[in-house]
């Protein structure tokens, strides 16, 4: 499926319908920035993924993108399209309506449709943002091109299932409840005999002519409201004397010195994750007594793999080896769900008349106390206290119990009876109620443990799978890596899954022999990029749909040495692919152009943006030059500039194919040779190698002397000059270009294109694709 042309038409940046025309073959793409290259990229994108672009995804462009899709200056009654026609005549047009809605068409879209955006294009921003993401967005954005993303669906699918149950069951508050009853069972262990005994007696004073039979819990509920109508039966001063008993009697300061002691020695375990570990073990010892269960399971707590028969001893080790920090955790835990309770209470007690009169009559300054009290979040704090909330509960909640303590000193008749009944039969109602819970409460563990352990077979399945994708992968991108980066001290580049997590990938490598877990360590940003093409590149070689592969910018921070080495890499490794480079080095276009083969290559060269209504515009010339002429009218001295650049450049590739011989230089001066030096040696030797057909024979080029010489006078006079001071002036500019535009022209054959070095006939003579220009260097 390879590309023959991309076609525009007001979209993004272009005007009047603009095509890149590649014919099947790779190409190369130079413009200046903002010339509109990336509008191209832009267009594959927006078919691919269904009419969105990924950088254009903010609040300002629109709800279908409208605002940055279509051109700003696009004519009313003007279509916005792209459209993309494939090498084997098929293709596809999308239309864009002004709302941004798109219509697809096309006889090549069920293909194109097949294409995975992430495996056909890479930006450069997307190099960097990859290899700079955590492990967790690393493992996101490879897990679909390892084939694995319906794997993760289902992990996560079982997931959201158990929290699902966890929500309906309503597990939670259910464990919870089964902990208070416990704790409530406790009145029953210090003297107050059997359940069903204490509720006879007390149902004999309060009930006596009414028979319950088996209804235990309804006996409960009976007497509580017997008990609160011989409350309300008493005086005023005796009802307010139970209400405040009552707050008196809530353990406040033992639950906040309880949350402070817990805290205290939990901070001192070295232990950590305590919660998360202690739940996966424990659900992990239920799991494998079961029946059923697999032959191996790894270890939730060390990943070790261990035989079924021999984990649950191991998982015991490990509960052992974690039994102190457990121990403390657990009791932090409770001390948190013990204040949590003497809170709810508190603020039950508040909600009673009795008590409102009380707080209200006080003359201590009470109702900050009070309004604080209001603010606390019971269920909350027993998930965790921290140390404001401790501090505040201390200094302003335990005065009002020590002021509740103190009003109680007038003890009515029969009061302290009827309080002590109260807490009996709520501490008995608690116990009851949660008979029928401790079962319930097992059956849901058991099913959220298999759960749990279907997500982790899944999961195990993902890691598996991955790691040997993954090794073939490390493979390629350790090859790739040593062809960017040849004889550096950098080994052993390779994907790989972090112990501590299973949603993770991350990128490891071996530096000047010492093993490191991630490139940003000890990578400079260049290699760090560098090392995200290689990952791209290695998952786009193995796309089995051969699709194109678009780089649009990648090499911005790579510097020329490993510039060079990307064409290396594209050769080896892509050599039956077609790729598209886009890029704004002008150099780095000048060295592909000179380096590609002209056969699987083409080049093109955008014009540097005008206005809106002219869109994107091609240049005639491969060259350059137009990137001069946009500086004449604003600034000559800086278009005079360019060219010279440009020459300096263009020169120094010519003269390498055409095998010019040089002054030898030391060191880097070699590399900082500029145009006058091969302008004379071109010049010079051009009268002796270059020779253009005439009839049966050749006859020497004598024009190409002379407009080399003319260049080299001119760049001499006013380029140097336009690069050093601002008095060139827009005529001198022009022709300072036209006349460096004459002589490169001299060595590409006007008959058929192709430059003079286009072949080499192995005998000191190289010609054009006709044989209708040639270069004997063997004369020189």
């Amino acid at each position: 499926m390879r590309l023959n042309s991309i076609e525009l038409e007001w979209f993004r940046g272009a005007a009047d319908t603009v095509s890149l025309d590649v014919g099947g073959k790779s190409a190369v793409v130079y413009g200046t920035n903002g010339a509109g290259k990336s509008s191209f990229v832009d267009a594959v994108e927006y078919i691919i993924n269904e009419g969105r672009i990924g950088h254009l995804t903010h609040e300002y462009s629109g709800r279908k993108q409208e605002r940055g899709v279509i051109n700003t200056h696009t004519p009313t009654l003007s279509p916005t399209h792209v459209s993309i026609e494939f090498a084997n005549g098929t293709g596809v047009r999308v239309d864009v309506k002004t709302s941004g809605a798109c219509t697809k068409s096309g006889n090549g879209l069920a293909e194109l449709m097949t294409w995975d955006y992430r495996r056909v294009v890479l930006r450069q921003d997307e190099v960097a943002a990859f290899v700079s993401s955590p492990k967790g967005a690393k493992y996101s954005a490879l897990l679909p091109l390892l084939g694995l993303e319906p794997l993760e669906y289902a992990a996560e699918n079982v997931r959201q299932l158990g929290k699902g149950v966890e929500k309906s069951t309503q597990i939670v508050e259910k464990r919870e409840r089964l902990r208070a009853a416990t704790e409530a069972a406790q009145i029953f262990s210090k003297g107050h005999g059997d359940i069903s005994a204490e509720l006879r007696k007390i149902h004999s004073r309060y009930l006596p002519d009414v028979s319950f039979k088996a209804d235990r819990l309804g006996e409960c509920q009976h007497l509580l409201k017997a008990i609160r109508r011989r409350v309300e039966s008493l005086s005023a001063d005796g009802r307010s004397y139970a209400a405040l008993s009552e707050i008196a009697g809530i353990p406040l300061a033992e639950a906040i010195s309880g949350v402070r002691d817990a805290g205290a020695a939990l901070a001192q375990s070295t232990e950590t994750l305590i919660e998360e570990r202690l739940t996966v073990l424990d659900h992990a010892l239920r799991f494998v007594t079961k029946s059923g269960a697999p032959k191996h399971i790894a270890c939730p707590a060390c990943g070790r793999d261990i035989q079924a028969a021999e984990l649950e001893s191991h998982l015991k080790a490990e509960n052992e080896r974690l039994l102190e920090a457990a121990t403390l955790f657990s009791q932090y835990r409770s001390a948190n769900n013990r204040l949590g309770d003497a809170l709810s209470r508190l603020q039950s007690a508040f909600t009673k008349e009795e008590v409102l009169v009380w707080a209200t009559s006080r003359n201590d300054g009470g109702k900050p106390q009070t309004d604080y009290l209001a603010t606390l979040d019971a269920s909350a704090i027993r998930k965790g206290c921290n140390a404001q909330q401790l501090q505040g509960i201390e200094s302003l909640i335990l005065p009002l119990i020590s002021a509740a303590a103190a009003s109680t000193g007038n003890q009515p008749p029969e009061a302290p009876e009827l309080l002590l009944d109260r807490e009996t039969v709520v501490a008995a109602e608690a116990v009851i109620a949660a008979e029928g819970l401790s079962h319930e409460v097992k059956s849901v563990d058991a099913l959220l443990d298999c759960l749990l352990a279907v997500e982790k077979g899944v999961r195990d399945q993902i890691r598996l799978r991955s790691d040997e994708i993954m090794a073939g992968i490390s493979g390629d991108i350790q090859r790739m890596w040593s062809i960017l980066h040849p004889n550096e001290a950098i080994e052993g580049v390779r994907l790989s899954h972090p112990d501590d997590a299973d949603k993770a990938i991350d990128i490891e490598l071996t530096f000047h022999g010492v093993e490191q877990k991630s490139p940003r360590l000890t990578l400079s940003e260049g290699n760090r990029n560098s090392l995200g093409l290689c990952v791209f590149l290695s998952m786009a070689k193995r796309d089995v749909a051969d699709t194109p592969v678009i780089l649009d910018d990648v090499v911005v921070s790579l510097d020329r040495n490993h510039r060079g080495m990307v064409v290396d890499l594209v050769e080896q490794e892509f050599a039956d692919r077609q790729v598209l480079i886009f890029t704004h080095d002008r150099d780095w276009y000048i060295e592909l152009r000179s380096r590609l083969e002209a056969k699987d290559w083409r080049c093109s060269t955008l014009r540097p943006y005008g206005k809106p209504t002219n869109g994107i515009t091609w240049s005639t010339k491969s060259w350059g030059f137009d990137d001069a002429r946009a500086l004449l009218e604003d600034s000559p001295d800086a278009a005079g500039n360019t060219a010279r650049k440009i020459m300096d450049v263009e020169l120094a590739t010519r003269a390498e194919k055409l095998r010019i011989k040089m002054p030898y230089l030391h060191g880097f001066r070699n590399d900082l040779r500029m145009a006058h030096g091969f302008l004379e040696a071109l010049a010079g030797a051009s009268q002796q190698a270059l020779q253009k057909k005439s009839g049966k024979g050749y006859e020497p080029f004598a024009q190409a002397a002379n407009a080399l010489t003319a260049a080299d006078k001119l760049l001499t006079a006013w380029g140097n000059r336009a690069s050093h001071s601002f008095d060139v002036t827009p005529v001198e500019a022009t022709k300072l270009i036209e006349a460096c535009e004459e002589a490169l022209s001299v060595f590409d054959c006007a008959a058929c294109g192709k430059p003079v070095h286009k072949f080499d006939d192995g005998n000191g003579t190289l010609q054009c694709a006709c044989s209708e220009l040639r270069w004997r260097y063997s004369k020189l």
